[in-house]
């Protein structure tokens, strides 16, 4: 069996990668301030010579560790945490949104690629 042909050719890929592992706490329930710290950490990846930026897992938006952590935060019809999952869709990205669309012109901007863990909302 022979292998399937690739949509690029293997030897115009650079030999080397830069990678940036971004550590730094996420920016809970305000995107546009999430926004703002994203692109100070992927100027400051992109300066430093990467050409790659990886965020950790739900990175925008941050995690819900409430709901592990405090007793009866899954209670999902109690109204504090009504409020906390609605402040967290408010929040999410959307395949529509402009902060997706900032994302990818930073992207761009920097030429570097972006490896977002986000929390996403459809619509």
């Amino acid at each position: 069996m022979s292998p399937l042909p690739l949509p690029f050719n293997p030897a115009a890929l650079p030999e080397t990668v830069t990678v940036a592992l971004v550590e730094a706490a996420p920016v809970y329930f305000d995107a546009d301030a999430a926004l703002a710290r994203l692109r100070q950490l992927v100027d400051r990846a992109a300066d430093a010579g990467a050409s790659l930026v990886a965020f950790p897992e739900t990175w925008w938006g941050g995690y819900p560790v409430w709901v592990d952590r405090a007793p009866g935060a899954a209670l999902w019809e109690e109204p504090g945490m009504m409020h906390l999952h609605r402040l967290m869709l408010t929040h999410a990205l959307a395949a529509d949104s402009p902060h997706l669309e900032a994302l990818c012109s930073l992207a761009a901007e920097r030429d570097v690629d972006i490896v977002l863990g986000a929390n996403e909302r459809h619509g």
